[in-house]
């Protein structure tokens, strides 16, 4: 048997070093991405191994459990601990979706669930009920996107599924809306006049909104604390079915055209510019995984008959 020659010896040893050259110099640009953070790094979380974003430990483990959570934080998401991280405002969900969401004149979220996923031509993307409640943090609270899988996502999604329990799935290919979304009102919108409207807000909304829709026992209209620019309610045309349908509260008495007029005077007044990746978290916070178990291992085994 020969032995190897000396110059075929020098090339593989060159090669073998120019593969470790090109090792390093990957993970040292690696490194350097996730620095710059153009390519994240996972975050750490609260998971036993602190390895990946998970769940609380003590979240609730009981589906009814996490339906009454998801309820709690619906109806006082601005103050609730999980959600007033992602609030930038002093709305509440049920704000705009009254009683709980189960109002049927209010923004009703009964069968919303159904719907999803569903084409939204916003996003021009298929978009899942997480999606949407994000969007609503992003918008109708001008706050921040909470990571897809947190704490706050599960427990809105599992209550606002709840509501739809026992219906059946219609996933909508045009809109992410559900069957109790409102409907535009038969009005002659070019006849809108804000003064008209100012008003009848006045007369009909001050009480609760106050005078200068800075919110009282309602919440607030316009101004710093209240929906951005990009909400659906900033959609006057939206904002009038909705005043028309369940304002003044408890006795919604207006005509068509009263609540065109004060849809164009509120949605007249100033309120917060909407930008969207002034609202969306770093890379590295927009997911979560939401199994608990984050140790888990398995070997294949033998078959036993």
């Amino acid at each position: 048997m020969k032995a190897p020659r000396l110059d075929t010896l020098l090339s593989l040893m060159t090669l073998i070093l120019v593969g470790l050259g090109f090792t390093s110099l990957y993970f040292a640009i690696d490194d350097l991405r996730r620095r710059e953070g153009t390519t994240p790094a996972p975050q750490m979380g609260g998971g036993p191994t602190g390895a990946y974003p998970s769940l609380p430990t003590d979240f609730p483990e009981s589906l009814d459990q996490v339906v009454a959570l998801g309820k709690e934080i619906f109806l006082n998401t601005k103050a609730h601990p999980l959600s007033q991280p992602y609030v930038g405002n002093d709305l509440n969900c049920t704000s705009c979706h009254l009683n709980g969401g189960t109002d049927p004149k209010g923004l009703s979220l009964v069968g919303t669930a159904t719907a999803f996923p569903a084409y939204s031509p916003r996003e021009k993307a298929i978009i899942t009920l997480q999606n949407r409640i994000g969007d609503c943090f992003m918008r109708s609270m001008n706050g921040t996107l909470p990571p897809l899988g947190s704490a706050v996502m599960v427990a809105l999604d599992a209550y606002i599924t709840s509501l739809s329990q026992g219906m059946p799935m219609k996933m909508n290919p045009q809109s992410p809306t559900g069957p109790n979304a409102l409907k535009p009102l038969q009005v002659d919108w070019k006849a809108a006049d804000p003064s008209r409207g100012q008003a009848l807000y006045q007369q009909k909304c001050a009480a609760c909104h106050g005078q200068n829709g800075e919110g009282q026992v309602g919440p607030p209209l316009w101004g710093p604390r209240s929906y951005n620019a990009g909400a659906g309610m900033a959609n006057w045309h939206n904002l009038a079915a909705f005043i028309h349908g369940a304002m003044p509260l408890g006795n919604p008495n207006l005509t068509p055209e009263e609540a065109r007029d004060i849809a164009a005077f509120v949605d007249s007044q100033p309120r917060p510019e909407f930008i969207l990746k002034d609202h969306l978290p770093p890379p590295s916070g927009l997911g979560v995984y939401t199994s608990k178990v984050l140790d888990e291992s398995k070997k294949a085994q033998p078959v036993k008959p």
